[in-house]
């Protein structure tokens, strides 16, 4: 009898320690998958901050090139302006004829 009693003890202190041991590992899991998600999005909200700068970048040359080209047709306005008036005359630009 004594060595039943003997061999239970022993038996819920082995179910103890595996069980404390699988909830070890399960907490231990739990940690890691929770840093690894972290890093992920850690890398894709910095993955989405370079596509944003170079879009800006991107965004900005179009732009400069754009106003480069609306300045270079103004001053082509401006020279054919004045060439029509130097050849027609200061009355006729811009004024219908009287």
């Amino acid at each position: 009898m004594e060595l039943l009693s003997y061999a239970s003890i022993l038996m819920g202190l082995v179910a103890t320690i595996s069980g404390a041991i699988a909830w070890y590992r399960s907490t231990v899991r739990k940690q890691y998958a929770s840093e690894r998600d972290f890093n992920h999005i850690r890398s894709s909200i910095a993955q989405l901050a370079q596509g944003i700068a170079d879009q800006d970048k991107f965004t900005e040359e179009h732009l400069s090139r754009l106003s480069n080209r609306i300045d270079t047709m103004n001053s082509t306005m401006t020279e054919i302006k004045v060439y029509l008036m130097a050849k027609m005359g200061d009355n006729t630009i811009g004024r219908g004829k009287r």
